[in-house]
């Protein structure tokens, strides 16, 4: 048969006895046809290493092909097998390199794999490691001066930094459950331009200083050494700060970062056994956590403080820890002046209003409040005595401008409050307030009766699941 091309193409094979031909009696190999930068490719996509090396019995043009392969990755093997598969590639470089050991740890693992890798100058360095034999002893890493991305998953081990020589061209680095002194960690790595930390266990100091150090990741829920602990963050270059951190009672923080552009604090409080210091705001209301954030595309010129209040009759106040206040909270943030001021609040059919009034007063030139109560239960009723004094507050709300209700009941001292910010704030905006429930046709007339006498106001009211205007 003749094709357009001119080409002839060969007689077909005769079929054997007994029925078609069978696929393995075709003499043309089709895969081992490709040029080796295709078999190469076809090699990497399979993402395991112990897979490519089996795909040799396909062809002896596959033998020996995963030496060259540009990606590495072990999955579940032992140290020994991973070491020995490093020393016969044949490539001087690699892109890529994922390690992922199976089994327990034994102390010094981390530095000869790493050690066995370091020839091979990855880029890009995985090691994910299970649990160690002995989390106390110390595993050197190996200084790896041609890697510019190192991912480091260890749980409970603890890591030590090299003690000679230099992460020279390391641009990201990211610690999972690890163990490791960043203070000593970081000047080794003087290109380092990306810090990612999670589940991070370590010492009460938290030291983050560096010279090029841009953005900055670190979840310390988990690490509970805050007897006396402490954040120190010395970075001139830092853009983008990203922190969260758990039983934050007795945390101090060292913040130095002139230009950040985007910041996302978030502390946790271990208010509900209170054996350790915790943050009072009144004497009936205390901080289970506080946030802070601002920069960033959606809140470019804008700083945001979260403060989540709870009563204290909601929990065990036994303990022995010092009573501190929210001023103090406030001062230990990395920012204090903030245009936005969002509680949520848990009242415990509790009379807000001498809490709000009290915060109000900490921060004055708020230009936005939100207030959201949370949980608030019908039939809970609170043992402290209700204070009447903050209705005759006097507090100049000048930047007020826009308020945010949420979660109200209806009920007398609400509408006191809703009085009471009208007072205040002069240069008041517009007022919105969800209720949590429709509002009686006498409530309604009262809200009405309070609206009218601040006519520059725009003021809202919705019902929750309700999108219509009451």
């Amino acid at each position: 048969m003749q094709l357009r091309s001119g080409r002839l193409l060969p007689p077909p094979l005769a079929p054997p006895q007994g029925g078609t031909r069978s696929p393995a009696c075709c003499p043309e190999d089709r895969l081992s046809g490709l040029p080796d930068d295709l078999l190469i490719l076809v090699l990497v996509r399979l993402q395991c290493a112990r897979e490519a090396a089996r795909k040799s019995v396909l062809s002896r043009r596959w033998a020996g092909l995963w030496k060259q392969l540009p990606e590495l990755t072990f999955k579940g093997v032992d140290n020994d097998s991973v070491k020995a598969a490093l020393a016969c590639v044949t490539r001087p470089t690699l892109e890529l390199l994922d390690i992922r050991l199976n089994g327990m740890v034994a102390p010094g693992d981390v530095s000869s794999l790493l050690g066995g890798a370091a020839p091979l100058a990855p880029d890009k360095l995985i090691v994910t490691l299970e649990e160690s034999i002995d989390p106390f002893e110390a595993d050197e890493l190996h200084c790896l001066s041609r890697t510019t991305s190192l991912q480091l998953t260890a749980q409970d081990l603890y890591i030590a930094p090299p003690l000679f020589g230099e992460f020279t061209s390391l641009k990201s680095l990211f610690l999972h459950s690890c163990r490791i002194d960043l203070g000593a960690m970081l000047p080794v790595c003087p290109c380092l331009s990306i810090l990612k930390i999670s589940d991070y266990w370590g010492s009460d100091a938290i030291t983050i200083h560096s010279s090029s150090l841009e953005e900055l990741s670190m979840d310390i829920t988990s690490c509970d050494a805050y007897d006396d602990g402490c954040i120190d963050i010395v970075c001139p270059v830092l853009k983008k700060v990203e922190v969260e951190a758990g039983r934050a009672n007795m945390l101090r923080v060292s913040f130095l970062a002139p230009v950040v552009e985007e910041l996302c604090w978030s502390l946790k409080y271990d208010s509900l056994h209170l054996y350790s210091d915790f943050f009072m705001v009144t004497g009936e209301w205390c901080l289970g956590g506080i946030g802070v954030w601002f920069g960033g595309k959606q809140l470019p010129h804008i700083n945001i403080l979260r403060l989540d209040i709870h009563c204290t009759c909601l929990i065990d106040v036994e303990g022995d820890g010092e009573r501190q206040s929210t001023t103090e909270a406030i001062a230990r943030l990395p920012v204090t002046n903030f245009s936005v001021l969002e509680l949520y609040i848990l009242a415990n059919a509790h009379v807000i209003g001498s809490l709000v009034s009290c915060l109000l007063q900490i921060l004055p030139a708020i230009q936005k409040l939100k207030l959201v109560m949370v949980c608030q239960s019908e039939e809970a009723s609170c043992p402290y005595e209700q204070s009447e004094s903050w209705r005759s507050d006097n507090i100049s709300l000048t930047d007020l401008e826009v308020v945010e209700i949420i979660g109200f009941a209806g009920e007398d001292h609400e509408l006191d409050l809703m009085e009471f910010i009208f007072r205040c704030a002069p240069a008041l905006g517009t007022m919105t307030v969800t209720f949590s429930e429709h509002l009686s046709s006498e409530m309604v007339e009262e809200i009405f009766s309070i609206s009218i006498r601040y006519p520059s106001v725009e003021f809202k009211i919705y019902v929750e699941d309700d999108s219509q205007d009451e």
